[in-house]
């Protein structure tokens, strides 16, 4: 997970594959060291049968510090002769102390944000399944990332992608079950890629065309395309199973049936007040930027001084609701006062926004 980001400095090919036992030794022992430091601590399982999920690197989920830790307190506890940190996720080049060269590996350690431990380890279990099922879901109008399984709603998407989640549910069994997969038979674990795949595909939601289409195409990513367990899935696992995720609707990638699987979601999770909430957001959002973008057009400024003018009128003008003096998201008082007042004091706004900041 994630990728060589101790080793540019040491030599690539003191950076070793590990063989399965070695990868199941050091990751015990990892575990153990982090233990002495956090109470949650847990490694996803692999994939099953291929060695070729043993790699460099070993990814362990941490949650809930013992005590105060920081990554020189953990590069001490791993002799780590490197560590790098991204966001959350901090990478340490160890030395593996059985041979006889300098050789080392890589440890991932991710911090998982509070209450999100059970979800975010089911989620980065077993390889590329959750690649599979991100992308069923995907095109019917649901996202599923390190925070949750969540509906996206189209009238945000459209203009703000970032902001158009809205999160379902972070229970692991919950999702499951929406997904109509068998939350008990994936808590046994699997130990062939066959069982894998038979599972992830039992879910309602995949659609084999969807990958058929990603072969035709070739609209790969690039982490799609080197991904050998996803290539074993769609180029040799599917095929030879033609019935597998046969669509049951003649067009279920239409709108209409995007609403349907919404408005059960919605209905499922109870979330109907906050989806109201959160579209009424955005459209206030919406006239809110499209009164500025007036604003703008009516100040004679450019360049800098335009930018600072708005930023000084911005400082002065706050978009409340309700109880607000200066009632929000009023066109009509826009056209009526506050563009007469911008047009008579934009200038000196903008000289001493510039001259004070």
């Amino acid at each position: 997970m994630g990728g060589l980001a101790c080793v540019p400095r040491l030599v690539p090919a003191n950076v070793v594959r590990l063989s399965p036992k070695l990868f199941m030794d050091l990751r015990e022992s990892c575990q153990e060291i982090l233990h002495l430091f956090f109470k949650e601590v847990h490694t996803p399982p692999e994939a099953p049968e291929k060695s070729y999920n043993y790699t460099w690197e070993i990814d362990i989920f941490v949650d809930k510090k013992v005590h105060k830790v920081g990554h020189k307190d953990l590069a001490n506890a791993f002799k780590a002769v490197e560590f790098h940190q991204v966001r959350r996720t901090s990478s340490f080049a160890i030395p593996i102390h059985s041979t006889k060269a300098d050789m080392f590996f890589q440890l991932n350690i991710h911090k998982v944000k509070p209450g999100f431990f059970e979800w975010q380890t089911t989620v980065s279990a077993y390889g590329d399944l959750w690649l599979i099922l991100r992308k069923s879901v995907k095109r019917l109008g649901f996202t599923i990332n390190d925070t949750g399984l969540h509906l996206r709603i189209p009238e945000i998407e459209a203009m703000h992608p970032k902001d158009c989640l809205l999160r379902l549910t972070t229970d692991p069994k919950e999702m499951m079950q929406f997904l109509s997969l068998d939350a008990d038979r994936f808590a046994l674990g699997f130990t062939s890629l066959d069982d894998l795949f038979a599972w992830g595909t039992s879910s309602r939601f995949f659609r084999r065309h969807y990958f058929e289409i990603d072969v035709k195409t070739q609209t790969n990513s690039n982490k799609k395309a080197k991904n050998d367990m996803y290539l074993a899935f769609r180029r040799d696992w599917l095929p030879r199973r033609p019935d597998v995720g046969l669509s049951v609707e003649e067009d279920d990638s239409s709108e209409t049936h995007r609403a349907r699987l919404a408005e059960e979601a919605l209905l499922r999770f109870d979330k109907r007040d906050e989806l109201r909430r959160k579209v009424q957001s955005h459209r206030k959002r919406v006239k809110k930027d499209a009164m500025w973008r007036k604003i703008a057009k009516t100040v004679p400024a450019e360049g800098r001084l335009l930018g600072m003018t708005m930023k000084a009128l911005k400082d002065q003008m706050k978009w409340w609701d309700g109880v607000d003096p200066v009632p929000a998201l009023r066109e009509s008082m826009v056209d009526a006062e506050i563009i007469p007042w911008v047009l008579e004091n934009w200038e000196e706004a903008g000289i001493r926004y510039w001259v004070f900041n």
